[in-house]
């Protein structure tokens, strides 16, 4: 570590005092649940504390309903080691989403560890260092996922982690070790990450001399594939019916088919050409949505389109750099790889990004050092730090305003489970992620979901498999129309969006 003259203590103590205003302040906005994908994480936690105690899930889909009942219930639908974490602490606080707060809190508090880590190495100055640190925190995208029961955190931190490994352990052995130990982890974390496997052992390749890659190589392949093979044992999947890599690529279209790898089992035969015109579209489509200022995530799209900048004028500079800095934009630029081919194969989801902020806030400050006095440096720093505060109160109003309406809709389930359903099974057809709304209410009654496609057929005959004549459509859609004239109760439940349970006569053929 480099020894700045301008480190203050005072400094240092202000810095720590706002850490500890934004572990309360994001607790203290986020109290409440809200969002989508979140209900599934909320609901793990919740059943092994409070429930019975079961690594389990009561969500079933078409891609995960086994053959004989007694498969059920299944594995976590995103079965990965940070719900392990954020169990345990929940176990102490006894609260799901305080868990995951505190975790989150932690996870990315550890980001900033590491960062201030890596500038410090690079002779950036102490005050430049906590302001950049400021900045991470105040990010508007990682303010607003640091609320979140989403693993994004813990992904920036593994990251980030793996970022110092290669720049920092000098041990090439120990090095490879580490880096396949976090590179495995992300992998078990999101699958996208898959793509470590060519791109660590390519920066090897490109860093190391001699005999030293081989070793490297060989040490790095070993610990993935020991990862690969212990993952059915220690992460057994959700579905039962994975989807091929070629049909993630020709069938996920987001905002139309991004649940088939849970809503499909079958998809069609796509020949070169055609899978070649989907990539196509997707690639435009993504890029229309990066840049696209209407769109309902324009703040951080655009935030990090202007964050990415520095990254791309570093680059420019590469050779003029010295070989610290060198070897980290190579790690920036592998994942900046494997975000582009995660939004454009998989789905655009602005939150996958959030891996990049660290990774870019430093490469921002090294281009701001090199270009500016300590002075301007700084004064740049504070003013983005005031910039984002602004944004961040917006997003925590538009947080508290979601979660009081979510709140309200999941008492209204529970109400329907108190008077109407009980403990019987639900069908639901899949509209939307707040479809989990009433999976996380009904636990731990299977919550079958069926696409808005689905057979009326074999609707009824998973219904009867799951022993229940309960269904939760929208009163507007094709299953309705279908099985209206044996709808024996009706009950609404969201009249904005023409959301009702019914009850049906049971198919008895």
């Amino acid at each position: 570590m480099v020894f700045n003259p301008d480190t203050s203590s005072s400094y240092l103590k202000t810095f720590y005092v706002f850490l500890v205003i934004y572990l309360v302040a994001v607790c203290a906005i986020s109290f409440k649940p809200r969002g989508t994908d979140q209900y599934w994480s909320l609901a793990n936690v919740e059943r092994v504390v409070h429930g019975d105690h079961q690594l389990r899930t009561n969500n079933i889909y078409p891609a995960s309903m086994p053959d004989d009942l007694a498969g059920l219930p299944r594995p976590w639908v995103q079965n990965r080691p940070v719900v392990y974490l954020v169990v345990a602490i929940a176990f102490l606080v006894r609260n799901a989403q305080l868990s995951w707060l505190i975790c989150n809190c932690l996870f990315l508090f550890a980001t900033v560890f590491l960062l201030q880590k890596i500038l410090r190495r690079s002779l950036v100055t102490e005050q430049a260092t906590l302001l950049s640190s400021a900045l991470l925190l105040l990010f508007p995208l990682n303010f607003y996922l640091v609320m979140q029961a989403l693993p994004e955190q813990i992904n920036q931190l593994l990251v980030m982690a793996l970022a110092f490994t290669l720049l920092a352990v000098s041990n090439e052995r120990a090095k490879a070790l580490l880096a396949g130990l976090l590179g495995g982890l992300l992998i078990y974390q999101r699958d996208n990450f898959i793509l470590l496997i060519l791109l660590v052992p390519l920066y090897f390749i490109l860093t190391s001399k001699g005999k030293s890659r081989i070793t490297q190589l060989l040490i790095f392949l070993t610990v993935i594939a020991a990862y690969y093979l212990a993952k059915p044992l220690l992460l057994p999947s959700h579905t039962i019916h994975p989807i091929s890599t070629l049909s993630i690529i020709s069938e996920v279209r987001p905002g139309k088919h991004n649940m088939v790898n849970y809503l499909y089992t079958d998809f069609p035969h796509r020949s070169a050409s055609d899978i070649a015109k989907v990539v196509v579209v997707k690639t435009i489509n993504a890029l229309r949505i990066q840049f696209d200022p209407r769109n309902s995530s324009a703040l951080f799209t655009w935030s990090m389109n202007l964050l990415l900048l520095p990254f791309i004028l570093l680059l420019i500079r590469f050779r003029r750099l010295d070989e610290f800095r060198q070897r980290f934009l190579l790690v920036t630029l592998m994942f900046c790889l494997i975000h582009i081919s995660t939004i454009i194969f998989f789905e655009n989801q602005y939150r996958f990004s959030a891996v990049l902020i660290p990774l870019l806030i430093t490469c921002l400050t090294w281009w701001l050092q090199d270009r500016f006095n300590q002075h301007a440096l700084k004064r740049f720093l504070l003013i983005s730090c005031c910039v984002c505060l602004i944004a961040d109160a917006a997003i925590a109003y538009g947080n508290r305003k979601e979660a009081i309406a979510d709140s309200k809709l999941v008492a209204r389930y529970q109400q329907i489970k108190s008077e109407l359903v009980g403990s019987n099974n639900v069908m639901i057809e899949w509209s939307g992620g707040k479809q989990l709304l009433p999976a996380y209410v009904f636990e731990p009654a299977y919550c079958y979901f069926f696409p808005l496609d689905a057979s009326i057929n074999d609707l009824q005959q998973q219904a009867k498999r799951l022993n229940t004549d309960f269904y939760i459509v929208n009163r507007n859609g094709s299953v309705y129309r279908s099985l209206r004239a044996s709808i024996s109760k009706e009950e609404a439940i969201d009249s904005k969006k023409q959301l009702v349970l019914i009850q049906v006569a049971r198919n008895t053929n």
